[in-house]
């Protein structure tokens, strides 16, 4: 198995969906379901998140 496909499109992933689902919800970050300790998922759902929030305010700056 190649562990590094899945980082070729991180954002198809499940975890990365569900960050950006939550930003849009308007959750903050403590909403993340995923440890620390699983640390793969924990960053794709940040990652989710942070790129949502970016482009929320963006739109924000813009208007």
């Amino acid at each position: 198995m190649n562990n590094q496909a899945l980082l070729d499109h991180p954002e198809l992933t499940l975890e990365y969906l569900a960050g950006v689902r939550a930003r849009a919800e308007g959750h903050s970050k403590l909403a993340c379901p995923h440890q620390k300790a699983d640390l793969y998922a924990w960053c794709l759902w940040h990652a989710g998140w942070s790129d949502t929030d970016m482009w929320m305010n963006a739109e924000e700056l813009a208007a």
